[in-house]
């Protein structure tokens, strides 16, 4: 934690662990959707597993991978903070001087309150330009969008 060289590893490791469990969740409960005359169907007609993977389980998980694709493409510069607040030592801090820490040493630091609120404010724009972009290209590529 103290060497500058690990903490990008680590936040990324502990972010993917983080949300593993979530993501299995919700893509177990995609797939316990899907109607079990598909598989039957499939079996009937000689198809191998891999051949249900590809035809069956992979394009009845596409729209619900683009939602969460658009979703967090949306997340992209806010970044978990309180994480990153917390990994943070001095070793480390020309790593993990991110844009929430950024705002947060700024904001309360040192008082700048309406300088920190227009960093958010853009931060926040940038991040709906950029859900917007992704849906527009998901519904052209795939038909699946938010809106």
């Amino acid at each position: 934690m103290s060497e500058a060289g690990a903490f990008r590893s680590i936040y990324i490791i502990s972010g993917i662990w983080q949300s593993a469990g979530y993501g299995t969740i919700l893509y177990i409960a995609t797939l316990s959707g899907i109607d079990p005359s598909l598989y039957e169907a499939a079996e009937i007609d000689g198809a191998s597993i891999w051949q249900k993977i590809r035809y069956i389980d992979l394009p009845s998980l596409l729209p619900t991978a683009m939602m969460v694709f658009i979703l967090d493409c949306g997340k992209i510069l806010s970044s978990d903070t309180n994480k990153a607040l917390v990994m943070q030592t001095p070793g480390n801090i020309p790593v993990s001087d991110i844009i929430g820490v950024y705002v947060y040493n700024v904001g309360l630091g040192s008082g700048q309150f309406s300088y920190t609120t227009a960093i958010g404010l853009f931060v926040n724009i940038i991040n709906f330009i950029l859900i917007i972009s992704v849906n527009r290209i998901s519904k052209k590529t795939t038909d699946v969008g938010m809106f």
